[in-house]
């Protein structure tokens, strides 16, 4: 089970994941998707030199891997984001004065 998850340490729900476990996350689910789908169909990507920037998609299994990768480091830089928005806004809430006696 991924450590993120692990309810014995309830203390680690409270703090962000560092960019590294974010990776660490992403290559891990995209590593187990690639041995799924080689058990099954065979191999995943065959190894073609790219082009500057580009990258050669050799199969749509390969353009999923990719897109996977994507979509998981998007969605983790919109939590971060959010985080930091709510933490700036909490910094900003208005306090009745009869709160603070």
């Amino acid at each position: 089970m991924d450590k993120r998850y692990d309810k014995k340490d309830q203390n680690r729900y409270l703090t962000m994941f560092t960019q590294k476990e974010d990776v660490d996350c992403i290559v891990k689910h995209v590593l187990l998707y690639q041995s799924e789908f080689e058990a099954k169909f065979g191999r995943l990507e065959r190894t073609q030199p790219s082009h500057g920037d580009s990258m050669n998609i050799t199969s749509v299994g390969h353009a999923i891997k990719v897109f996977l990768g994507l979509i998981m480091a998007d969605r983790m830089t919109v939590v971060r984001e959010k985080c930091a928005d709510a933490r700036i806004q909490a910094g900003f809430l208005e306090m009745v004065s009869m709160v603070l006696r």
